[in-house]
């Protein structure tokens, strides 16, 4: 948030530098024209040189602020980009983890894949259903003739059923207990 904030300062800054600019240009074109034309009303030259030296080191000490600002931005990102690549070492490391857990865990296609592979008792096991990308933890309900994936399962009434349909896409309860898949 803070970059956004150095951001905003330095389009300021950008902004009163060009309009100082637009300022001593009306000021040289009116300070030639006075010259040109000998107008006494109009101001002399030597005072129109006075506000343009003083708006040039106004200029000047803007820049040096735009300057500044331009530094601590480039710092800001140095450090953001510095905590974005340790994120992104800890979500390596992570996906290590999970591959390594993924080898040491037997993985499944569905429940009868488990069952043929030796499982034949009922419980939690890890599916890769049809080869999607993500992994998840099923109930597999066991027997010689059959092997089903639990998506509801109501046992004693400890877990409140009355949800919301967020609550019912993104599952509840606790897979050896009551819950919805």
């Amino acid at each position: 948030m803070n970059q956004f904030k150095d951001i905003s300062l330095l389009v300021i800054m950008a902004l009163q530098i060009t309009l100082l600019m637009l300022r001593i240009s009306e000021m040289i074109n009116r300070s030639e024209e006075a010259v040109q034309s000998n107008d006494s009303n109009k101001t002399t030259p030597s005072a129109e040189e006075t506000t343009i030296q003083s708006l040039k080191v106004e200029i000047k000490e803007l820049a040096k602020q735009l300057m500044e600002v331009e530094q601590t931005v480039e710092k800001n990102a140095s450090v953001e980009i510095q905590l974005l690549k340790v994120e992104i070492k800890e979500l390596a490391l992570q996906l290590v983890e999970v591959k390594q857990t993924a080898e040491n865990n037997h993985i499944y296609k569905d429940c009868k894949d488990a069952y043929n592979k030796g499982k034949n008792t009922s419980g939690v096991y890890l599916i890769n259903p049809h080869s999607c990308s993500s992994l998840m933890n099923v109930y597999c309900q066991m027997s010689a003739d059959e092997q089903w994936i639990v998506f509801q399962r109501r046992q004693d009434g400890s877990v409140n059923f009355n949800r919301s349909w967020v609550d019912y896409v993104n599952g509840f309860g606790e897979l050896e207990g009551e819950h919805w898949l």
